[in-house]
């Protein structure tokens, strides 16, 4: 049976090229580092290598037991991590990214708190309303709202979030307030894009969905802003531009303070996703998770329990 050693050697010459190579590399003879190949090989029961005078290469057994030699010795290191984190502080340095308005508001808030209670992690923060690919940019997490596609991506829920209608008295003193869902064709609507959309500026219909009893119901409305900023859409439904469709809590302040004011509320809003829609860290699949990230979960989770705490003793 092929040990860990084997499987470090084996890697060393996919790594270095040759046996002369990965027998320098491990302060080996190159015909140690070949007997011990061929025994691995006999083990196995597969040709590994291919062998001529001037080239090495793998075979397609190769190709596939590398795979899993790299996991293997990959889980290992992994393991040793997590037994020396078991009582260690978390520390180091955590890649975080949100959405932009979401991330100002309500994630920049915590990360003070965090923070002090978490000297040795440094943060780096990045806001962008694209869908960043964690893996492909080395990022730890994301704090996503909305509803998840499928993905191997793990996702941890760390608040409920729901989608409203609203604009500000002077627009509603002006136009009206809508009584129903079909009443919006008749009003300015502000409405928002994705930022990495490559159609973002074509022509087309925007549509604002409606949970009913037989199912959704499509309302298309039009208005004079589309952008692909959530701040931007608060602020002029502020100034009284037009309606907005938006995530709750990216208002909450301004429903408090009367700037805004919730219409059509007997109404839910839903999206064409089959998820309930909430809001999520999510990081890459994996069997381990440092605990510097780990330590971010859980403060979030325990952030927005209190916030919703809070509105609920208010109300």
């Amino acid at each position: 049976m092929e040990n860990i050693e084997q499987l470090r050697l084996f890697l060393a010459v996919i790594r270095t090229g040759s046996f002369s190579a990965a027998g320098r590399d491990l302060k080996l003879a190159p015909s140690s580092v070949s007997r011990q190949i061929s025994d691995l090989e006999e083990s196995l029961s597969a040709q590994l290598f291919t062998r001529t005078t001037r080239q090495l290469t793998l075979t397609e057994a190769g190709h596939t037991y590398q795979f899993h030699a790299s996991r293997i010795l990959s889980d290992i290191v992994e393991a040793r991590q997590a037994l020396q984190e078991l009582d260690a502080r978390p520390s180091g340095t955590l890649s975080l990214t949100a959405p932009i308005a979401f991330g100002r508001r309500q994630v920049a808030p915590m990360l003070s708190g965090f923070l002090t209670q978490h000297p040795d992690i440094d943060i780096e923060f990045g806001l962008t309303d694209r869908r960043v690919d964690l893996v492909q940019e080395g990022i730890d997490a994301a704090v996503r709202i909305g509803s998840l596609p499928d993905s191997t991506l793990v996702a941890r829920r760390i608040a409920p979030m729901r989608r409203i209608v609203c604009a500000s008295p002077a627009y509603l003193e002006k136009h009206g307030t809508p009584k129903s869902p079909e009443d919006l064709k008749k009003h300015l609507c502000l409405t928002f894009r994705m930022g990495d959309t490559g159609s973002l500026w074509r022509p087309s219909a925007d549509v604002w969905r409606f949970k009913q009893k037989k199912g959704v119901l499509n309302v298309p409305v039009t208005g004079p802003l589309k952008t692909t900023s959530g701040d931007v859409l608060v602020e002029c439904a502020r100034d009284g531009v037009g309606l907005i469709l938006i995530i709750d809590w990216l208002v909450k302040p301004h429903l408090e303070s009367g700037e805004l004011v919730r219409v059509l509320d007997k109404h839910s809003v839903t999206t064409s996703a089959r998820d309930e829609e909430a809001v999520y860290v999510v990081y890459p699949s994996a069997r381990y998770v440092s605990t510097r990230l780990r330590s971010f979960v859980d403060y979030a989770v325990d952030h927005f329990d209190k916030l919703a705490l809070d509105d609920s003793r208010q109300s």
